[in-house]
């Protein structure tokens, strides 16, 4: 998880808090939080306000029927950076069993600079 360029959350899919479980350096990097600093906070914290209403009924729906997809498919997405400056970020879902539990992860291809 470490060693790829791209940055990872994985969340817990199972409850509705939608927890991140895990991140690796390159998401702490990417949304400019200090390590560990994500880990137990609902996975909207990493998404602008106006897009966290919508959410939990989306991860429902993934959660239902779980499949590899990008989430980008005809819209732009944005992430929000610790501070409160958005950017423009490439998402993928993929369903797993960790541990006995769901769990998401998302994986957040850094912006073209």
């Amino acid at each position: 998880m470490e060693s790829g360029p791209d940055a990872i959350a994985i969340v817990n899919a199972v409850n509705a808090a939608g927890t991140i479980l895990l991140v690796n350096r390159q998401a702490e990097r990417l949304f400019l939080y200090d390590p560990n600093e994500l880990i137990g906070r609902p996975v909207e914290v990493l998404m602008p306000e106006r897009y966290r209403n919508h959410h939990p009924d989306q991860r429902d729906s993934f959660n239902v029927a779980p499949k590899i997809r990008p989430m980008n498919a005809g819209f732009e997405l944005v992430g929000l950076r610790q501070g409160g400056s958005e950017l423009p970020v490439d998402i993928a879902l993929r369903a797993k069993l960790c541990r006995r539990a769901s769990c998401s992860s998302r994986t957040t291809q850094k912006p073209h600079e």
